[in-house]
């Protein structure tokens, strides 16, 4: 695996066979398409204008070429709107021997990236740590996709010795929530660590948008591998869940997903998330 992304697996989701990848799709994201229907129009055509048209809706480009009166005609925009906001910050760098926090959430959000792009929406990609660190622009094809992921993968990998966790995610939603156009579905993917600063963040998400935020946690035995001060009799064990991050973001339970276990299991807990 080079750099932080998973491009196996990416790869693998995204050249399921159409079929395949449609099913997926509509798993991944039709219910929230269903449920977000009617967001906009989209230009469609133009046709000549009947008495009874609005013209408002008079296309003057193609009335001045043809010297026909045209009218446009619009249909409902199917396309989602996704920001997915990814922590970087040091506690993401550490993990399992499997792999780290960091190298679990980018290889998840981008799949879910890839699966939305060849669905037809748009995505824009968030990195965070000490606060917003880069804002992508909405893009909507494999190309820009790539360009923006490129801005994951070069990332370093390893933390620089200190366990210093993202410290405002309130700025984080807020930024989230002011994107122009709004996303219609907004992932975060971190350990939320510290729970306290993250459960602090006040409730509510705004409307019509829908928060899903992705916990990757790694999971260990403290009896059995054997935690920097862990102690059976002075409570040790109370200190390692103390480190676990929030349950809840905004009001929004979590998606909790382990380090440890296979990426399309990960993702397939996704699929079925706030549905």
């Amino acid at each position: 695996m080079s750099g932080l992304i998973d491009r196996a697996f990416v790869q693998h989701v995204r050249t399921l066979p159409l079929r395949s990848h449609r099913r997926a799709a509509s798993d991944l994201f039709g219910g929230w398409r269903s449920r977000h229907k009617g967001q906009g129009l989209d230009y469609a055509e133009s046709r000549p204008y009947t008495p009874g048209d609005d013209v408002r809706r008079m296309d003057w480009k193609v009335t001045a070429r043809t010297m026909v009166p045209h009218v446009k005609q619009f249909e409902e925009s199917r396309r989602l709107r996704i920001a997915l906001a990814l922590d970087t910050s040091n506690s993401m760098r550490v993990g399992s021997a499997v792999r780290t926090r960091l190298h679990t959430a980018a290889s998840l959000m981008a799949a879910a990236a890839a699966g939305a792009v060849r669905s037809g929406d748009q995505v824009r990609l968030v990195l965070f740590g000490n606060g917003v660190e880069y804002v992508s622009p909405q893009v909507g094809s494999e190309r820009g996709l790539q360009q923006v992921l490129r801005q994951v993968d070069e990332l370093p990998a390893d933390a620089d010795g200190s366990y210093r966790p993202s410290d405002r995610p309130a700025e984080v939603l807020e930024t989230l929530w002011s994107l122009a156009p709004r996303p219609q579905i907004v992932f975060v993917y971190s350990d939320f660590v510290p729970a306290k600063l993250w459960r602090d963040v006040p409730d509510g998400v705004p409307r019509q948008t829908q928060l899903i935020p992705v916990r990757v946690e790694t999971r260990l035995d403290p009896g059995r591998i054997g935690l920097r001060g862990y102690d059976s009799e002075t409570g040790g064990v109370a200190r390692w869940r103390a480190q676990r991050g929030a349950d809840t973001i905004a009001g929004v339970p979590v998606v909790s997903v382990d380090d440890t276990e296979p990426l399309a299991a990960a993702f397939a807990r996704m699929l079925t998330t706030g549905r």
